[in-house]
């Protein structure tokens, strides 16, 4: 389970350098992204020898999108609403029934 968040968090680390990378505007951000990416995906893979396809890929997936949406909040200063936060809401769900 740590190894699957590693993976999530440096996946949203690499989104968050996707979007300060403005289009392959701004090098180093541009080069981080294959860097969190990369990463994020040998994580996810050495992980995923102990975990099930259906659990495992959809953990990852589902923290990427939370943690993708306290960066935009929090980096970017981005608003949330109100339908937002309730999808977030329901992805934290649905990973807690993944894991029971």
């Amino acid at each position: 389970m740590f190894f699957l968040i590693t993976a999530s968090i440096l996946y949203a680390a690499g989104g968050i350098c996707m979007k300060s990378a403005r289009g392959f505007q701004e090098i180093v951000p541009s080069l981080l992204v294959f860097f969190f990416f990369s990463l994020a995906a040998g994580i996810q893979i050495w992980a995923m020898k102990n975990v099930d396809l259906s659990k495992g890929y959809l953990l990852v997936a589902g923290m990427e999108g939370v943690f993708a949406i306290f960066a935009g909040v929090f980096y970017f200063g981005e608003k949330i609403a109100l339908l937002q936060g309730i999808g977030s809401f329901l992805i934290l769900l649905g990973i807690l029934f993944l894991r029971l």
